[in-house]
């Protein structure tokens, strides 16, 4: 409101003004519109500089460990969630973000063998590989990545999965997921959108998992 009332008083002068005056009018328009101008990139410069402190210090507090479970419930019992579980081949039916899964070790899934992942938004030639590490039929399945193709800034990353039968003959299946990452720039980006969407992909994917086996 100030801005305009002082424009309109600017411009009933230059009416009334001679040809000098009207130039000292024009410059001091010119003026305060500049004060304006340097006053909003100052406030924009504080801004961005705040912004980044905070991310520097996000980086530098958040722990190198990211660790999270996700858990489901399926109406089906321990013996069928866990055929579904170590079909590895399958996989791309509830994971989306998997293309195809070979196993490389025998032929055969049990621990101590190797899994090579193919991922949906990647060409045939990049893939990451995973050993099994844990394989007791009916409780626990865990791999563990073994190369950093697809992520060289996280390292240990590590995917569990556990079975527990309910009395009502029902399942309980959890997925923790854990890793460590490496560098401020990765911390920083773990903690403000990879740890979500990590933990949103793994939500998703167990209700598609719970999909699957409900509705054969």
């Amino acid at each position: 409101m100030g801005e305009s009332v002082r424009a309109g008083a600017y411009f009933e002068l230059l009416q009334t003004a001679n040809f000098d005056q009207a130039k000292i009018v024009i410059l001091i328009c010119l003026f305060n519109k500049g004060k304006s101008v340097t006053r909003f990139f100052k406030i924009f410069s504080i801004v961005i500089v705040t912004s980044i402190l905070i991310l520097i210090v996000i980086g530098v507090l958040a722990p190198k460990n990211t660790y999270f479970t996700k858990t489901q419930i399926i109406k089906s019992p321990v013996s069928v969630v866990w055929r579904k579980l170590v079909d590895v081949e399958n996989y791309p039916t509830w994971q989306p973000s998997v293309k195809r899964v070979d196993l490389i070790s025998d032929g055969i899934l049990t621990e101590g063998n190797n899994l090579r992942f193919y991922m949906a938004n990647y060409d045939s030639s990049v893939y990451h590989e995973a050993k099994v590490t844990k394989f007791e039929g009916d409780k626990t399945f865990t791999f563990v990545q073994t190369g950093n193709t697809l992520s060289p800034f996280l390292k240990d990353f590590k995917t569990s999965y556990s079975l527990k039968g309910l009395l009502d003959g029902t399942t309980e299946i959890s997925v923790t997921v854990s890793y460590q990452t490496v560098g401020i720039i990765t911390k920083i980006y773990n903690q403000t959108f990879l740890r979500g969407k990590l933990g949103s992909n793994s939500e998703q994917n167990l209700a598609m998992l719970r999909s699957n086996i409900e509705d054969m």
